[in-house]
């Protein structure tokens, strides 16, 4: 409907400003945020290949150590900056672009839209269940509440 395809655009560009408005107020921030989620380590892997076992209830002791953030962590961040970029590109040639560029085009954009939602869009689900009801993350959603941990959990 023209109310939807209205709504959609206002929160493309909400959305692009306030990323904007990060980058140019936090650029360090910004910068480290990218680089890390674009590098991965050797050791991710076997975090990687022990974490459907560790989320189903598997040997906490089995997970390999890990830094600040876990390899699915990164994942994560990986995702968003990935699909964000090709949620501008493609959305600014089906916003702007229709009768600029070839059918083909148009349609390899809107599929590639689609597609970069569906990825993100589960990605998002993941995050969300394992941030908030996850018994494993239970002190997770503390955490983005009060900014605070137990000592045991953040081991």
């Amino acid at each position: 409907t023209p109310q939807t395809r209205i709504i959609h655009r206002i929160c493309a560009y909400a959305f692009g400003i306030v990323l904007v408005l990060y980058f140019i107020t936090y650029p360090k921030a910004s910068l480290a945020f990218i680089k890390e989620a674009f590098t991965w380590k050797k050791e991710d892997i076997g975090w990687v290949k022990a974490a459907t076992d560790y989320y189903t209830g598997g040997d906490e002791s089995k997970m390999p150590p890990q830094g600040h953030i876990n390899p699915g962590q990164n994942l994560w961040q990986l995702i968003t900056i990935v699909c964000g970029v090709i949620f501008f590109v493609t959305g600014a040639i089906l916003c702007f672009a229709k009768g600029a560029v070839s059918p083909g085009v148009f349609q390899w954009s809107l599929f590639t839209h689609a597609l970069a939602f569906i990825i993100g869009g589960c990605m998002f689900i993941v995050h969300a269940l394992l941030g908030t009801v996850h018994p494993r993350m239970s002190e997770s959603l503390r955490s983005m509440i009060t900014g605070k941990v137990s000592e045991e959990y953040a081991k």
